[in-house]
């Protein structure tokens, strides 16, 4: 945080800051990029914790915009975050491999698919994010194209999301 006040201020090494990478600018453009390549309503980025005993929400591209919750907007929101953070962490599966679900996928909580109902999404795919053998976190994408709607699969989709999530 010192540095990257420096850095905004113009104070500090500047060669310490041209080396400094821009972790959040990396991932709000790897966002948009896969939201737009992705024709996706929602991608988001899920962190796991310090402690190692859960995740949280650090990103999100909704609607066009990109940001990154407080606290404060995150116990507020309209969307179940913790019940879906909760999700990610408790799903062995998810940890290793990508995850694919659908609008009425029994995995899902039902809290979480009754806003996935009501929002009008369809898939939601979810791929770990992972440096060798260690997951760091997930990076999601939902569509509202249903799997049946779309002549060549999602599978373009989750391609695309395993390839982002591997470069982060």
């Amino acid at each position: 945080p010192r540095r990257r006040r420096q850095a905004t201020l113009g104070v500090g090494d500047p060669h310490e800051r041209e080396r400094e990478p821009d972790i959040d600018g990396f991932f709000r453009a790897l966002l948009r990029r896969l939201a737009d390549e992705g024709e996706s309503h929602k991608v988001s980025v899920w962190l796991v914790d310090d402690d190692q005993q859960g995740c949280h929400l650090w990103m999100a591209h909704l609607n066009g915009e990109i940001f990154a919750p407080t606290p404060a907007e995150t116990a507020t929101s309209s969307f179940p975050i913790e019940a879906f953070a909760n999700h990610l962490y408790g799903y062995a599966p998810g940890w290793h491999k990508t995850v694919e679900y659908t609008v009425d996928d029994e995995r899902m909580p039902a809290v979480i698919g009754d806003v996935i109902r009501r929002d009008g999404l369809s898939t939601t795919i979810v791929a770990p994010l992972a440096l060798a053998d260690r997951t760091l976190g997930w990076i999601t994408l939902c569509t509202l194209e249903r799997p049946d709607d779309c002549t060549e699969g999602q599978w373009w989709r989750v391609a695309l999301t395993e390839a982002i999530a591997r470069q982060a």
